[in-house]
């Protein structure tokens, strides 16, 4: 039957009739799953509602049982819906039903008259089944509270739920608890305190103990008959530095206002000291303050963990802070909510700019300009709402390499790992990044070293080079292919016993020294195929500057070395064949000149006796010019055979012109000059030849000569000794022939020599005079020829 409403909705009568419920959360999902589960036993009707103004709405139209509602919703909470609805003089019972398992929320709930404040979040069948109790329980108490008004008659509720009924709330101790209903409510609130682990002391007045139950005994130490009427204060509970603080509280509750909660430290009897958190109410008896009640909890343990919790939050902030890796950490709804340092450092994007932002519009940002495309950002969005969902995906928890672009267009290339993070409010998602670019390009450059390596490689494996790495212990490590092709395998043997046939290492062995060394060295050897073989052995250091390798290189110098040895017999023949020759010209030179000198000693005797005898004057002067043509061959012989026999040195051009000038002789009527003052050049005593050879030259066939002139100038690094004359020069149809062997009036040997001399020097020799008006032989000599210097300017260069 329908019963009238009077504060609230009417009572379900007794017996089976259905319960019921209205549920409301801002999850529709969430409520059809609790729809089903809680109609499924066939004891509930179940109504949903979306939020607190559609509850509003549904009860001025519909009456229930039982009121199931979440914590946290949009607009109105379920709290404050609380709140409207006992303001409105509507009394249902009421069960919080939230995932918002805090203290401070429980305490508030209870304080405004909550049946039941129940977590949602845990195992399903448990949930649900500790969820339909509550309902039955709300809904028994409700219509047996009714009934005991109306009628004073028993209630049709089990015994079970009948004792269970009663309990001991916060807010019956912030409000006070009243002994006025008699005996069995104080039986049922002792049995009740007996039961409880918290602390339940009740004091009169004077703040003497009155009653405690046994949590009491147990954290104090002290039996109960050692607590009755004493003063609460005089117990040894309290420090000495606490209790005016405490008597404050004591006095404070006696007036009416009642203390927030606060934590104490309470003295086990035994010396122990814990963290207790206290509540003060006060006792009522026939409307009469009689006492206060403190309830006192002990919350060491839970002071310890969130302390642990604390440090270990630290620790954690720390290491995210101080990382270089990237840290990143999504809400469920796919909200940046953590953005480390190593994270802005790998990015370029700051903290601020990225904090309560959705995830897909940030990484989007860090992708090239190309690729910023509406399918891509679509891509990056439905990856990360799949993996939010699901926790399913290809790329979670599986270490990948992606390529971002930072907003100055600097590439990165990262390694990443997404994985989730379960914690009470839901699964959150975390990311670790590294930025590997640096190693990637290190990767790049060790793998292009490779290749060149494997090419110079293959290449010295074409050109036959012998490569190998061999360790302090003479064991072959590695060798190439052209070493394995001609020996083997030889990988672990000694290298001294397969490459050469010993049965000891080398006594000069070159691996040896370049170890010891740390330097290149090398040596000669003649392997088992008895090919002559150079080997290279360079210190294969180790990462920590260790050597005890070396890497070899083996060079088959066999045809070099047959080579040599042809040409070093070869050159012993020449200069064998040299020495005669220079002999035997020595000895005919000097043997001819004693014959020429006889016939020119009997020429001149014939002329005199022949003075008057023109004919056989004439050929007797013709015979005497031919003699000397000859001497002045046999000079010419002399001065080739002596060319680039000398050592080059640095010789005083000065010098040198005065050494020619005497062998000229006198030089009637010729002025002969010289501005090379200190200048030195890189030749030999044939410098002096060179210049008696100009000089008579100009005597010979300059004609008009009366002034020699030798100078030098100098253009960049090249140094041009110059010899000039007034005579009557070289036409120019002669100039490029004047040098070749045999030209001239005379033998046509002195300007060839003259060009022959310079090219041991490294000089060119060129003639540049104007024709009528004298010779100009410049002679350029470079700044340094054969790795040495080829000229100084002062004595003291040398």
């Amino acid at each position: 039957m329908k019963m009238t409403r009077t504060a609230g909705n009417p009572p379900r009568q007794s017996g089976n009739e259905l319960i019921r419920v209205l549920h409301v959360d801002d999850d529709p999902a969430f409520l059809k799953i609790s729809k089903r589960c809680l109609e499924e036993g066939r004891e509930f009707v179940v109504d949903c509602a979306t939020s607190a103004e559609e509850a509003m709405r549904k009860l001025g139209n519909s009456q229930y049982d039982v009121i199931v509602s979440d914590y946290l919703m949009p607009g109105v909470s379920g709290l404050e819906l609380l709140k409207q609805l006992r303001g409105q003089g509507i009394g249902t019972p009421f069960i919080l039903f939230t995932g918002k398992s805090t203290e401070d929320a429980a305490v508030a709930s209870l304080n405004l008259g909550v049946a039941f404040y129940l977590k949602k979040h845990g195992q399903t069948d448990a949930v649900f089944s500790e969820l339909s109790a509550s309902i039955r329980k709300a809904a028994c108490r409700a219509t047996n509270n009714m009934q005991q008004k109306e009628s004073g008659q028993k209630s049709g509720c089990s015994k079970n739920e009948r004792e269970n009924e009663s309990t001991l709330s916060p807010r019956d101790v912030d409000r006070g608890i009243s002994t006025d209903a008699g005996l069995p409510c104080e039986r049922q609130y002792a049995t009740l305190a007996e039961l409880l682990p918290d602390s339940i002391v009740t004091l009169d007045l004077d703040a003497q103990v009155t009653s405690c139950n046994s949590a009491t005994v147990a954290m104090t130490g002290f039996t109960r008959d050692q607590m009755m009427g004493k003063r609460f204060s005089d117990l040894g509970f309290l420090r000495k530095e606490d209790q005016p603080h405490y008597e404050k509280l004591f006095h404070s509750a006696l007036d009416g206002k009642t203390p927030d909660p606060f934590e104490v430290i309470w003295k086990h009897k035994e010396g122990t000291f814990y963290l207790a958190e206290v509540r003060m109410g006060l006792l009522i008896e026939k409307g009469v303050v009689a006492g206060v009640l403190v309830i006192a909890r002990d919350i060491t343990q839970r002071k310890q963990a969130e302390r642990r919790l604390q440090e270990s939050e630290h620790k954690f902030r720390s290491i995210v802070e101080q990382s270089t890796d990237g840290i990143v950490l999504l809400d469920q709804q796919g909200t940046i909510v953590e953005w480390n340092k190593g994270q802005e450092s790998i990015t370029g994007l700051s903290r601020a700019d990225v904090i309560a932002k959705p995830a897909w519009d940030v990484y989007f940002t860090l992708r090239s300009e190309e690729k910023r495309t509406p399918q891509a950002y679509q891509q990056i969005k439905t990856q990360i709402m799949e993996f939010l969902q699901n926790q399913q995906h290809s790329r979670v928890e599986t270490l990948r390499e992606q390529e971002i672009r930072k907003l100055t267009g600097e590439k990165k290339v990262i390694q990443i790992l997404v994985f989730p993070i379960h914690t009470d409010q839901g699964i959150m998602t975390g990311s670790i990044s590294r930025d590997i670019t640096e190693k990637k390009e290190a990767e790049l450059a060790l793998q292009s070293e490779r290749d060149k390596l494997k090419a110079l490689m293959d290449g010295l494996d074409r050109t036959g080079i012998g490569i190998d790495i061999v360790s302090i212990d003479h064991k072959v490590l590695l060798q190439n292919a052209v070493l394995k092709e001609e020996f083997g395998d030889l990988t672990g043997k000694l290298c001294y016993n397969e490459y050469i046939g010993l049965n000891e290492p080398c006594r000069d062995c070159p691996m040896m020294r370049a170890i010891r060394s740390n330097a290149v060295e090398s040596s000669q050897f003649v392997n088992i195929h008895g090919k002559h073989m150079e080997l290279i052995s360079a210190p294969l250091p180790n990462l920590d500057g260790t050597v005890d390798k070396a890497i070899e290189v083996a060079i088959d110098n066999t045809e070099r070395v047959r080579a040599e040895r042809i040409l070093n017999q070869t050159m012993e023949k020449l200069e064998t064949m040299n020495e005669k020759l220079r002999v035997v010209g020595s000895m005919t030179r000097h043997d001819v000149r004693n014959k020429i000198s006889t016939i020119t000693g009997s020429i001149y005797l014939m002329k005199k006796s022949l003075s008057l005898n023109k004919d056989v004057l004439s050929h007797l002067s013709e015979i005497e010019v031919t003699c000397r043509q000859i001497e002045r061959i046999f000079d010419f012989a002399k001065t080739y055979e002596q060319i680039g026999i000398e050592d080059l040195t640095f010789i005083s051009v000065e010098e040198s012109l005065e050494e020619a000038l005497m062998l000229c002789g006198e030089l009637k009527d010729v002025d002969v000059s010289s501005e090379c003052g200190e200048l030195r050049v890189l030749a030999d005593s044939l410098l002096s030849h060179v210049l008696y050879n100009l000089v008579e030259n100009s005597m010979k066939h300059g004609q008009t000569v009366k002034e020699i002139r030798l100078h030098y100038q100098m253009k960049d690094s090249i140094l041009t000794l110059i010899y000039e004359d007034d005579g009557v020069g070289i036409p120019h149809s002669e100039k490029k022939r004047i040098f070749a062997e045999g030209y001239g009036k005379d033998t046509g040997y002195g300007l060839y020599i003259i060009c022959k001399i310079c090219e041991t020097y490294h000089w060119t020799v060129e003639e540049r005079g104007e024709p009528g008006k004298g010779v100009r032989f410049e002679l350029s000599i470079p700044s340094s020829g054969n790795g040495r210097r080829g000229y100084l300017l002062q004595a003291q260069e040398i």
